[in-house]
């Protein structure tokens, strides 16, 4: 697997992870374990800047992308190819 389809890849698993974590909020049952995606992510995009500005955008980019997806694999990978490109894009 190539460094952008495996950055692909642990997006989409991301966008999952969330969606479990509130589906399960909803139902009062609360997680505290967030993975740090974002920093493996950045790493396989070559993104070696210090700060947070990159993962800000990594953030903003998922909580974007999570609130328009149902969790159907088409739209799960169609959200996880747009947060791809809007980091890309400023990147």
């Amino acid at each position: 697997m190539d460094t952008k389809s495996l950055a692909l890849h642990l997006i989409k698993e991301d966008l999952k992870y969330h969606q479990m974590v509130a589906g399960c909020s909803s139902q009062n049952v609360h997680i505290e374990f967030f993975p740090d995606m974002a920093s493996a992510i950045k790493s396989l995009l070559g993104q070696e800047a210090e700060g947070s500005e990159w993962e800000d955008r990594y953030v903003s980019a998922i909580g974007k992308a999570e609130k328009f997806t149902r969790g159907d694999p088409p739209e799960v990978e169609a959200a996880a190819a747009e947060v791809l490109g809007m980091l890309n894009a400023t990147g």
